[in-house]
């Protein structure tokens, strides 16, 4: 008879300590990096289930289920989910999501240039809050782009402009 209420206090116990304990998460790294609008749900799956606290830069959000559908905004946040533990406080999971910012591109003003030319595109003042501009495209958008697209990931890039005439007959014509 003892055996049984030794084994039946140790389970109580075991329950209680475990009731709360956050079992897993996703994602899985503590930190995030996403593209300014991006979204990405994050969870936890706690045993037993219960109330979620989850909280946004120290502010509570309105949500109390095991998930949290985040829209990236500009800057570093910190999302937090709390579980209450029956016996002992609560278990905590935290993430720092880190959102980088979209570049501004200024090529300058509008170019017109004649046919058969090099002309010169510079992105130089195109600006990026995070400091990181990786590289530079340009491609070209003009419906007269057929037959000569423009495709460069370089800064000053040097383009020359076919003979528009020689397009619109076609190549040996």
């Amino acid at each position: 008879m003892m055996r049984k209420y030794i084994l039946l206090i140790l389970f109580v116990s075991l329950s209680a300590m475990l009731s709360g304990c956050i079992i897993s998460r996703s994602p899985s790294t503590n930190t995030v990096t996403l593209q300014y609008g991006a979204t990405m749900n994050f969870s936890v799956s706690a045993w037993p289930s219960g109330t979620f606290t989850w909280t946004l830069d120290g502010d509570t959000l309105p949500v109390t289920v095991n998930s949290y559908t985040y829209t990236a905004e500009a800057g570093t946040h910190f999302l937090v989910v709390r579980v209450p533990k029956s016996a002992i406080g609560e278990e905590v999971q935290a993430w720092t999501i880190i959102t980088n910012y979209p570049p501004v591109a200024d090529a300058g003003g509008n170019q017109t240039v004649g046919e058969n030319v090099t002309v010169t595109l510079d992105g130089s003042n195109s600006t990026d809050h995070d400091g990181d501009i990786a590289s530079y495209a340009w491609v070209q958008t003009d419906r007269r782009s057929r037959g000569h697209p423009l495709r460069c990931e370089c800064n000053p890039a040097d383009i020359h402009v076919p003979d528009c005439e020689h397009e619109r007959r076609g190549p040996g014509l």
